[in-house]
């Protein structure tokens, strides 16, 4: 039997930010046990500080400059690795794998997940239309300054995404 992959990606989530690396009194038990349990890359950097060349360098195993992305290409076109330049993601779907993807996907404004050997793939807007359906009507005063949330803790974005990759698996 094949073993599992996992692969989370926490953007804008930095190091001492999981309390497993004693750097603050930050609790994250859940990512602390993946640490212990799985694999934890104590000293791993991103290629790019932008998050869709950061991915896309992820997937592809090459540097964002090779293929000119160097900008998220939902703000600005770009760009990207083309699906037969070899993502480790289309090797693992070849090798039998099911590869299912939660969350966003802006690594290419040409070619879905699916031709990047992905077979599922849950996007943001499910979660979106989710709770415009739940909470109407909903609306923030602070934008990126933050406020207590009037969603559930179980149907906010990163418990919501949880559940369906737990669906998945």
């Amino acid at each position: 039997m094949k073993p599992n992959v996992l692969l989370i990606i926490a953007d804008q989530h930095r190091l001492d930010a999981l309390g497993c690396t004693g750097r603050f009194s930050i609790r994250t038990p859940f990512l602390d046990r993946l640490a212990r349990e799985g694999a934890f890359f104590g000293n791993a950097f991103t290629p790019c500080p932008v998050c869709a060349p950061a991915r896309q360098s992820l997937l592809s195993g090459r540097a964002p400059e090779s293929y000119g992305a160097l900008w998220n290409n939902d703000f600005i076109p770009t760009a990207t690795v083309r699906p037969q330049e070899g993502y480790h993601t289309a090797a693992l779907a070849y090798a039998g794998y099911r590869c299912s993807l939660v969350g966003k996907w802006n690594s290419s404004l040409n070619h879905p997940p699916s031709d990047f050997g992905f077979m599922d793939h849950v996007d943001n807007s499910s979660h979106s239309a989710m709770i415009a359906e739940k909470y109407p009507p909903l609306s923030y005063r602070n934008g990126w300054f933050g406020e207590p949330s009037p969603i559930l803790l179980e149907d906010s974005k990163t418990h919501w995404a949880a559940a369906r990759a737990c669906e998945l698996m």
